[in-house]
């Protein structure tokens, strides 16, 4: 090749544009700015150096108004500087995120409350445990209802119109109201008439199902009055939908007692739906329609009602996520079924495991329904749980205070013992010993004591003492036998004493404290203070507000600055407050500051004039960007083109009904042409086009991959079967390990060959497959070693619980998983097992 003197090196380079236009600008303009202080000076200059004698004294009045404003708003402040609190710090808030929360109900009953001269004498009890992080403080409101709250809430699976977003609806919805603590799930028509009392059953087919209009118990009027409540989404009852898909015309009676009202209604109250409610529905024995969130229309029948949301799915609301929302606030709210009562508990944040007893608002009834709300807050978001509890009664007796009083305060502070009555009855004359046990919330025995020296008739009352020494808290006391059989139950409320203080005067030195036990004022006697360990004085008082003087300590004309405590102790009692005279630290104390500021306001407001010269001009280059936000182009393309596109990357990539990741389906999308230019989508309109064919029953994902529904039935394997295969070719191609495909080895699923050792691996997608997979798992363990293979910890922890049956096939494959001779393991297992072979 002596001919060729040089060969210069070619590079290529390729640049790829959207099909969308590009601008590009750049502007430079010169702008004047006119400053606040300009004018300010401009002004000044024209009213004081005018040579319009007239128009001087025509504005020398608000001139002077001005200043004199500004005069008093400087002695305003000059006080607040000189006998005000001290200065105030800004602080900046803190960015927090949503705070974590878990909550359950351990327990529950209902036990006597207060005194028995009440009518109201019971209360529902619970025992909470919760435990949240990120939190500032955790909020519970229990609420009581006479008939069943709702409790979980259940979804329509029927023929729907106008309802494409359905499935991203439902999975929308499901996951926040599983945040919520409410579980969601579907139900089919037939289901129907099934549904218990107190759940919510959302109907969002767009027409009355056929169905549900029927004579018989699952027709809507029928489900409603056994108190279940229904929110029905769609247009009035002219017409029905058939489980067909057709639309018909209304010709049952069952809905004849409703009556629907032609309106144009808007939402309100935080409510998203975008288009106007286009009627109203009203029982027709009531005047006027219940409406919440100035759309909806509640119609109350029986135990249960029907809320009606005029709207459909597709057209009423800008978005999927919109129509959720709405529905979540409508079921957490359930403001169409509010409670009797309510009583709101703060607690204290805390990572987990605590547990706490907490009741309901007092009632005369046996029985109560409850709502509790649990909210962790913090100064930006919060979470909420909801649980419903059922308390019921477990005892036959009462325990009550013999005074009018509900809250108790320690023997060790007080000095006074609480006297009980007991109220028993049993159905039987027996007579036995009796004991007061007091158990707090996780169940532990803080105190026990015998009600009397003899033994009680389980039939009649009695009055009893005792000295209760525990620490504040709210505790469950049980009346119990010998054998801890109960007779009668009680909540406790321990409280403690709290010095608050209510006067602070450092120039007089008198200091006064409010006492009290459980926000009631108490009174305590011989309350013993001692003020900074008694360099201030020990002092002796009695009362529900304590004074202290403290006049003969000043020097001067206050007390020094500094801090102050204040010790209380009243029998085993000893609680400090410390309070704080703080220093000063203005620049007003200083005379010259006056003198200072004074000197500048003279010589600004002289001077402000000639500050209008020094005004200068500001150049400004204005830079616009070369590719300004872009407008999408939208594409109408048929869903049998977007299907055709995973076959097409099958094709290209040589494979064969081989399910796809997201990126590779993007990718697949390069190839489409619209007016000559290829289609570049969005991760997130991919994976919402994706959801929607889920939806439709045209794809279906597994472990992050798609697949066709139909290759299926083309390889007689499921789209878990196939994706789990997908990963173990791809870990294989990685490890450089050889592997079969699909249908090559008739012996196992896939056969793999490490370093010359095969492995036999069956491939389990389903616990239909657990007989056939084991049966040949043992035919061939004796040759090679087997791995039967699940996609996860969870299903491989459920095939293990299944070995732990006493048939003989389970204890047989459970004696050669333990010999080693089967391995379970999951894919990341495989992964390293294939790794370490390789080591060796």
């Amino acid at each position: 090749m002596a001919g060729i003197k040089k060969i210069s090196a070619i590079k290529k380079r390729i640049f790829k544009f959207d099909t969308r236009k590009k601008y590009y600008n750049k502007k430079r303009f010169k702008i004047k700015e006119i400053r606040p202080l300009d004018v300010l000076v401009n002004e000044l200059k024209e009213t004081l150096w005018s040579e319009d004698k007239e128009k001087r004294e025509k504005l020398k009045k608000p001139i002077v108004f001005v200043f004199m404003v500004a005069f008093v708003l400087a002695g305003v402040i000059g006080y607040d500087m000189f006998f005000g609190g001290g200065e105030s710090v800004i602080e900046l808030p803190e960015i927090s995120m949503m705070p974590s929360l878990f909550a359950a109900v351990k327990g529950s009953g209902i036990a006597s409350f207060g005194p028995h001269s009440i009518a109201s004498h019971n209360v529902a009890y619970y025992i909470l445990e919760y435990g949240s992080s990120g939190a500032e403080n955790v909020q519970v409101v229990t609420e009581s209802y006479d008939r069943l709250p709702p409790n979980q809430v259940f979804i329509l699976e029927s023929k729907r119109e106008q309802s494409e977003s359905y499935p991203q609806f439902f999975h929308d919805l499901k996951k926040k109201l599983k945040e919520n603590g409410i579980l969601v799930n579907s139900i089919s028509l037939e289901q129907v008439e099934n549904l218990p009392s107190g759940c919510i059953l959302i109907v969002p087919s767009g027409y009355l199902p056929q169905k549900l209009a029927n004579d018989g118990p699952e027709n809507i009027i029928s489900i409603a009055e056994r108190g279940v409540s229904v929110i029905y989404i769609g247009y009035s009852f002219n017409y029905v939908i058939t489980e067909n898909g057709d639309k018909l015309l209304m010709t049952s009676n069952v809905t004849k007692g409703l009556v629907f009202q032609s309106a144009n209604l808007k939402a309100t109250d935080g409510f998203k739906a975008s288009q106007a409610g286009l009627y109203t529905v009203k029982a027709s024995k009531d005047q006027n329609p219940l409406m919440l969130y100035g759309i909806v229309s509640v119609v109350n029948i029986g135990d249960g009602a029907i809320l009606f949301i005029p709207q459909v799915l597709d057209s009423g609301w800008e978005s999927y996520e919109s129509a959720a929302d709405d529905l979540e606030m409508m079921v957490t709210q359930m403001l169409w079924n509010p409670p009797k009562a309510r009583k709101t508990f703060n607690l204290n944040p805390a990572p987990g495991g605590n547990q706490e007893v907490l009741f309901s608002v007092p009632f005369a009834e046996n029985e109560k329904n409850l709502l509790i709300r649990v909210i962790a807050k913090n100064g930006t978001a919060q979470q909420e749980k909801i649980i419903a509890a059922y308390p019921r009664p477990d005892v036959n007796g009462g325990l009550f205070y013999v005074n009018d009083i509900t809250k108790t305060v320690p023997y060790n502070i007080s000095g006074q013992s609480t006297n009980f009555l007991l109220v028993l009855n049993e159905n039987n004359n027996e007579s036995r010993f009796l004991y007061l046990s007091i158990k707090d919330a996780y169940g532990n025995e803080v105190s026990k004591s015998r009600v009397s020296r003899d033994k009680l008739a389980l039939r009649g009352g009695i009055q009893f003492e005792d000295k209760i020494g525990i620490n504040p808290e709210i505790y469950i006391a049980n009346i119990v036998d010998e054998e801890n059989n109960k007779y009668a139950n009680a909540i406790l409320q321990i409280v403690d004493i709290n010095f608050q203080t209510v006067k602070e005067d450092y120039r007089e030195g008198n200091f006064t404290f409010k006492v009290s036990a459980g926000g009631e004022d108490f009174y305590l006697k011989d309350v013993i203070v001692i003020v900074n360990g008694g360099e201030y004085g020990t002092y002796e008082t009695s009362g529900s507000e304590l004074s202290i003087s403290l006049k003969d300590k000043i020097v001067g004309t206050n007390l020094p600055t500094g801090n102050y405590t204040f010790e209380f102790k009243v029998n085993q009692l000893t609680k400090k407050v410390v309070l704080e005279n703080p220093e000063s630290g203005r620049l007003s104390d200083n005379p010259l500051f006056w003198v200072a500021a004074f000197g500048i306001l003279a010589s600004l407001y002289f001077i402000a004039p000639y500050l209008a010269r020094l005004t200068s001009t500001v150049d400004y280059s204005l830079d616009i960007p070369d590719f300004p936000p872009l407008m999408s182009i939208k594409i109408p393309i048929k869903k049998s083109a977007v299907l055709d596109v995973l076959e097409k990357v099958n094709e290209d990539y040589k494979w064969a009904s081989t399910p796809l990741k997201l990126s590779e389906i993007k990718k697949g999308f390069g190839k489409i042409v619209y007016q000559s230019k290829p289609v570049f989508i969005s991760d997130y309109n991919l994976e919402y086009i994706l959801e929607n064919l889920e939806g439709t029953g045209d794809v279906k994902k597994a472990l992050n991959y798609y697949g066709l529904i139909r290759w299926e039935k083309k390889t007689g394997k499921s789209i878990k079967f196939l994706s789990i295969y997908r990963s173990i070719r791809d870990m294989c191609i990685t490890e450089a390990v050889p592997f079969t495909s699909i249908g090559e080895s008739k012996d196992c699923d896939i056969k793999l060959s490490v370093l010359g050792q095969n492995l036999f691996v069956y491939i389990v997608d389903s616990p239909k497959v657990w007989e056939e997979k084991i049966g040949l798992a043992l035919q061939y363990m004796q040759k090679n070693p087997v791995v039967v293979l699940f996609e996860n910890d969870e299903e491989k922890a459920e095939f293990e619980d299944m070995l732990n049956s006493t048939s003989e096939s389970a204890a047989m494959v459970k004696l050669e998983v333990m010999n080693g001779s089967v391995n379970l393991l999951t894919i990341k297992e495989l992964r390293k097992m294939i790794k370490e072979m390789k080591e060796i």
